[in-house]
């Protein structure tokens, strides 16, 4: 028997059918919005920390990009899961 990783990923993490539907419906809005929050959100550790060695020769944007990247990523799986059985 082969284990379906993601179905019970989301199963834990308890992401049903609606979930993912909402989720699904909000994807352009994250897409449109994560890049902002997350230059704020480094700009914010930047401040806290300006000795951190993420900010250095442009790997701030590449952590961001990272980031965005990732979340596609999930978001993908997301949107082109499976049903899960309803408990």
């Amino acid at each position: 028997m082969t284990l379906d990783w993601n179905a019970i990923r989301l199963d834990l993490l308890q992401v049903d059918a609606p979930m993912r539907a909402a989720l699904r419906e909000m994807r352009p809005f994250f897409a449109k919005s994560l890049p902002g929050i997350l230059a704020r959100y480094y700009d914010k550790v930047r401040h806290h920390d300006p000795a951190s060695g993420i900010f250095k020769n442009g790997a701030m944007q590449e952590a961001i990009r990272m980031q965005l990247h990732h979340w596609e990523l999930i978001a993908a799986r997301i949107a082109s899961s499976i049903m899960l059985p309803e408990n």
